[in-house]
């Protein structure tokens, strides 16, 4: 006997970001809608829509450690066939002896947990080594870094991912030596920053989310051509070299928690867990019953002019929110910028009737 299937899921999650780009697929949007009515019943009611995008506020971050997540590719050039140590039946065939082909390992880390944040740079480390001992010496020819997204959309119990990608930085024509032939094996030699550190996300990328129906996650591949020889007998073979690893995207918007650490952490005063938003209240003792004591008559005011305004105070007692954030900086923070495609459907919204 078949049973129908329960397609109802939810997920209790922060509210998305704003969201466009796949046009009567899936789009998250966010508008504000007035409507003004008249009284007559012959006149119609003005009515408008103004679209704006919205950026969530980031869940709370684990403090800053000194740990790394990282992406590792091990790779053995292949030795490239020598003209001048081919044997001839006019000549004998060379005796010199030629250096073995390096074997590298490559590392791309990130700090742990894997995550960037919108409009920000990438934390990037990428580190290359020599697992063998030789004089060859490797060369960077070309260097890339893409972030791909995968958008997960879901109606019902069919499934479909959409793949996007932005690239951060593309270098090609480069001559970079990594070391020289004196560098010893399971040295780490670091790629310079400066590649990549002065090109910002884009800020048409959002950030990681998830809801019932759709869903956004990243992967960021980095790519390194490479190619191996001395200073003056540089092997032609180019042999690319890619890196994925996963992360999340934030919005750059701190949460209360991660504003109250900061300020501690000013302050001198990192070593303290971060309040609660709500604290609870301290219990009151409870008196046992009893008689009443008499009450000390009110004095008397002979001035009829000052009678009731001393005993008002001079500012009212603060509100709770007010007590709460009397020592919190902004909830808000800096506000990234952030841009998102209409949809041709959002221009007729806009028409009032």
């Amino acid at each position: 006997m078949a049973m129908g299937q329960d397609f109802n899921r939810h997920i209790k999650r922060p509210l998305p970001p704003t969201l466009s780009g796949f046009p009567s697929e899936a789009e998250i949007r966010y508008y504000l809608k007035v409507t003004a009515q008249r009284a007559a019943f012959y006149k119609e009611n003005f009515r408008t829509e103004i679209d704006f995008n919205f950026l969530p506020v980031e869940p709370t971050r684990i403090p800053a450690n000194r740990r790394e997540s990282y992406a590792r590719r091990q790779h053995q050039f292949a030795p490239a066939p020598d003209n001048a140590q081919r044997i001839s039946s006019f000549r004998k065939p060379s005796e010199a002896p030629t250096a073995p082909p390096p074997t590298i390992n490559i590392d791309g880390r990130l700090p742990d947990p894997a995550i960037v944040t919108c409009n920000d740079t990438l934390p990037l480390r990428v580190l290359v080594k020599k697992l063998n001992e030789t004089t060859e010496i490797v060369y960077l020819k070309t260097f890339q870094i893409v972030l791909i997204g995968y958008t997960k959309i879901r109606a019902h119990d069919l499934e479909r991912t959409e793949k996007s990608s932005w690239v951060i930085c593309s270098v090609a024509n480069l001559q970079t030596p990594l070391g020289n032939s004196n560098t010893p094996a399971n040295k780490d030699i670091e790629l310079d920053s400066k590649m990549w550190s002065g090109r910002p996300l884009p800020n048409t990328i959002c950030p990681t989310f998830e809801t019932c129906n759709l869903s956004r996650h990243y992967e960021l591949e980095i790519s390194l051509g490479l190619v191996y020889g001395t200073a003056g007998n540089v092997k032609p073979e180019l042999t690319v070299q890619p890196l994925r690893m996963p992360l999340q995207v934030y919005s750059g918007i701190k949460s209360r928690e991660d504003i109250g650490r900061n300020q501690s952490a000013a302050q001198g005063m990192s070593d303290l867990e971060p309040s609660t938003p709500f604290p609870a209240p301290s219990p009151v003792p409870l008196a046992s019953p009893g008689p009443r004591p008499p009450t000390a008559p009110f004095p008397h005011r002979t001035d009829p002019a000052t009678d009731g305004i001393a005993d008002l105070p001079d500012e009212p007692p603060p509100s709770y929110e007010d007590a709460i954030a009397e020592d919190l900086a902004p909830a808000d923070g800096p506000r990234s910028d952030y841009e998102q495609h209409a949809s041709p459907a959002d221009s007729k919204r806009n028409l009032s009737p």
